[in-house]
């Protein structure tokens, strides 16, 4: 679910994390990684570098997790905001990096995914989709898939950075339940 009013330190709230400045940064191999509260930062030019990786080590973390669910709230949208990353901020440029760096925690993982690019505008790019308006190529698509998931998604840094919230939770859960926990919002 895109919710653009979320800052990183809200979404960091949600999954309940610790202090990105705490942590030392972890290998993505390192065994805390798959357990413990981790940060991790990896870099690559395009998604097939970075990808196979990634899903590795995010299916053991969250191993527990339905596979249909880890896949339509976490892979698939990692998969996307990487080709987005390369192929629309990058310009496929292979001179350009992605970045991405997690969070992990025992609620969940915070995967922030960023470009070298020019950024765009989200907010208008935003309201367009919300309007059904024509904004990208393909109409779209990657917004729709993001918006779909039970994970909240937002941006910062022009739009150059995404930030996937991702938080295990029962099924039966809401969008809104989930993102707003039992009791008061998360400040945005």
């Amino acid at each position: 679910m895109i919710e653009l009013s979320y800052t990183r330190a809200a979404l960091l709230a949600a999954i309940e994390a610790a202090d990105p400045a705490t942590l030392p940064l972890s290998e993505i191999t390192d065994p805390c990684v798959a357990t413990g509260d981790a940060r991790v930062r990896v870099c690559g030019r395009e998604k097939d570098d970075l990808f196979p990786l990634l899903k590795i080590a995010l299916s053991e973390r969250f191993a527990d997790v339905p596979r249909p669910q880890l896949n339509r709230d976490l892979l698939i949208p990692l998969r996307n905001a990487l080709g987005n990353a390369f192929k629309h901020g990058n310009s496929r440029d292979p001179a350009k990096s992605v970045s991405v760096e997690i969070m992990l925690s025992g609620k969940g993982a915070l995967v922030a995914v960023t470009d070298q690019g020019a950024g765009f505008d989200v907010a208008l790019t935003f309201r367009r989709f919300q309007e059904r308006q024509s904004y990208f190529m393909n109409h779209g698509v990657g917004f729709r898939n993001l918006h779909q998931a039970m994970s909240l998604v937002s941006y910062e840094n022009g739009g150059r950075t995404m930030l996937l919230c991702f938080r295990p939770r029962d099924e039966s859960d809401s969008p809104a339940a989930w993102a707003f926990g039992d009791a008061a919002p998360i400040a945005p």
